[in-house]
């Protein structure tokens, strides 16, 4: 039986929506595999046209909810203070993100600089509820 080929996930709102998605997960395997082809298509392109490189990528909110989802599915998931500010900053960026397919400039540029916390701190702001 031929495999199945998925379409590549070519914008953010798309790797966001499967960051989210492989929170639920119940195969490893399968998260992986999503990682893979969305560190391909997307994190990797657009770090490179951001000018970033892997501590971008590595750090990208999209990437640490792929990597708790492992941790998750192989029982080594961390639950100390830094790990789950780490994830909630990460789910909270992700989900906006999700629901948003034109980013304001501010979010913009705050994503190319890598400074993720700003962008969950910008979330509040009365111009940025209405962008989604």
């Amino acid at each position: 039986m031929p495999l199945r080929k998925r379409p590549a996930p070519t914008t953010l709102q798309w790797a966001a929506k499967c960051a989210i998605g492989a929170l639920n997960a119940v195969s490893a395997s399968g998260v992986v595999s999503s990682y893979d082809l969305i560190n391909r298509e997307y994190l990797w392109p657009t770090a490179r046209i951001y000018g970033n490189g892997t501590e971008w990528v590595n750090h990208h909110p999209v990437a640490v909810l792929f990597g708790h989802a492992i941790r998750k599915l192989t029982a080594s998931e961390c639950l100390c203070e830094g790990c789950v500010q780490d994830f909630t900053l990460a789910y909270t960026v992700v989900k906006y993100l999700a629901k948003t397919r034109e980013l304001p400039p501010l979010i913009e540029s705050y994503m190319k600089a890598g400074r993720w916390a700003d962008i969950d701190a910008t979330l509040d702001a009365p111009v940025l509820q209405t962008a989604s």
